[in-house]
């Protein structure tokens, strides 16, 4: 199932009709408290459980409310089985108190308009529409675990030991190991189940007399368990999610939007945030739409009355204003050439010399920055390509990024790995390049000799970081005060490092490159 539109037509603040072109994989949305992000993802829940939305929803002013989704749900089947044609469009419309109520209907591919039970839709069997509300809260766990609880569908937690039993003993060993595999991703552990007087309750086991059961865990992890155990074993399914960055620390935050990505294929997802992580993530997946919810307009008969507006962020500069909404700081992507990722600070700061003054052109065109370390190169390089996708900006820099580290076996391995992921996918070779020296110390004036081996010299890790630091702050002295000196010796000394750069001029200027 997919839902290819929405129509919502005098829902709260949507006043009048309101057409939203969705994506098939992520829908996120973005906006201020009370802008009409959750009416949004409450007009598509209410498609499946009636009563997520009254007739008190209905836009002042007016005596009906309605919602259309059209739909593509070639393997679905309605819960009447006498109904064999494919739906097309799920649609109810929100009476007034003094009319009907609501009244949901159906449209399918043999043209038959026919009303739906939401009540038949509650089963995991049946639905189409996994609910992750912001008021999906922890009230308390049913220790009573058999099908009927593990297959409803609920607005809260009651219900999770019986999922997470019936996945830990599913005869499909592909969904027992998927959701184990998840649960290490993003909480770091795996959860057993454990039998008591009442019956079976979700644990994390320390050894034989010792563990600690879900309730002590905290309202963030029963939430991501809860997603985690929908998704394991989801096809076809729509998720809606609002604020998934609640009660979760960012790196499992991260993880969790990388399990999304890579589930948005099969499944749909509708996610609202305020979260620059959630939104620049899920925005870089090919296919993916962001939208822009706000009600910075009044209504012209009910002053007091602001109108919802939803718009979709197509260009680069619509989505970094919304990044800057969220309060994400960074470089202005648009002002540079090229990119150049290096493993340590003191490349970066050594290279911004040379730049200055062997390759005058790539100042201010060509940013350098420092991964602060080899085991961070990975990660530096793919934030900044996820960067690039979200901004629409891929094209534009594709080629014309580079990531160059020490030399060294580890440092090698990194290098290929670069070259598997990215080949194919139209990077060049030349963009995952290594020094031919270990240290970049190595770079430095001969007048620096007997330092730079007493620093690499010293075996503890801190400590010899210090002590390169230490040098490079002395390096930096004698430059600044022997300037002409220090260039004449670097042209020497870094020649090597002064043809990598002067390649890069060539591949960012020269068109025939």
């Amino acid at each position: 199932m997919k839902f290819k539109n929405l129509v919502i037509e005098n829902l709260r603040g949507f006043k009048g009709q309101h057409v939203i072109e969705l994506s098939d994989n992520i829908n996120v949305f973005i906006g201020r408290n009370n802008s009409g992000k959750s009416t949004i993802l409450l007009s598509l829940y209410n498609l499946q459980k009636s009563g997520t939305l009254f007739h008190n929803d209905i836009t002042f002013g007016n005596d009906k409310g309605s919602c259309r989704v059209r739909v593509d749900a070639q393997n679905y089947r309605m819960y009447r089985n006498d109904i064999e044609a494919t739906p097309t469009e799920f649609s109810y419309s929100i009476f007034s108190r003094s009319r009907f109520g609501i009244i949901y209907n159906y449209s399918s591919t043999d043209g038959i308009f026919t009303e739906y039970d939401t009540n038949e839709l509650q089963t995991n069997r049946r639905n189409f529409i996994y609910p992750y509300l912001s008021k999906r809260k922890v009230k308390s766990y049913s220790q009573q675990i058999n099908k009927a609880n593990s297959n409803t569908i609920s607005d809260d937690f009651q219900y999770l030991y019986s999922k997470i039993d019936n996945i830990q003993n599913s005869a499909n060993s592909n969904i027992r190991n998927t959701f184990l595999e998840l649960c290490n991703k993003v909480l770091g552990f795996e959860l057993g189940m454990n039998q008591d007087e009442i019956g079976k309750q979700v644990i994390y086991f320390i050894d034989d007399n010792y563990n600690i059961p879900l309730p002590f865990m905290g309202e963030g992890v029963a939430n991501i368990l809860g997603l985690l155990v929908d998704i394991a074993h989801s096809n076809g399914k729509v998720f809606i999610i609002e604020e998934p960055e609640n009660d979760i620390h960012p790196q499992a935050l991260k993880a969790l939007m990388e399990i999304i990505i890579e589930n948005s294929n099969k499944n749909q997802f509708f996610i609202s945030t305020h979260s620059n992580i959630v939104m620049r993530m899920l925005g870089a997946k090919e296919g993916a739409k962001i939208f822009r919810v706000h009600n910075d307009m009044f209504d012209a008969t009910l002053t007091p009355m602001r109108l919802s507006k939803c718009d979709e962020l197509n260009t680069a500069e619509d989505r970094r204003s919304a990044l800057e909404e969220l309060g994400y700081e960074f470089f202005d992507f648009g002002l540079w050439e090229g990119w150049l990722i290096l493993e340590e600070s003191s490349a970066q700061t050594i290279i911004e010399y040379l730049i200055k003054w062997f390759i005058p052109k790539l100042s201010n065109k060509l940013k350098v920055v420092s991964a602060g370390g080899v085991d961070n190169v990975k990660k530096r390089f793919n934030t900044m390509k996820e960067m690039f996708l979200f901004l629409h900006l891929e094209e534009m820099y594709k080629n014309r990024a580079w990531v160059i580290i020490d030399s060294g076996a580890k440092e090698n391995g990194i290098i290929q790995d670069f070259k598997k992921a990215y080949l194919g996918a139209g990077w060049k070779e030349d963009s995952f390049l290594q020094f031919s020296e270990h240290d970049f110390e190595s770079y430095y004036p001969d007048n620096f000799n007997s330092d730079r081996k007493s620093a690499l010299a010293i075996t503890d890790e801190a400590k010899k970081r210090a002590a390169k630091k230490d040098l490079l702050l002395r390096v930096k002295d004698w430059i600044d005060k022997n300037e002409e000196l220090a260039k004449s010796e670097f042209n020497k000394s870094a020649s090597e490092i002064i043809d990598i750069l002067r390649f890069i001029e060539q591949k960012l200027f020269n068109s025939s490159n």
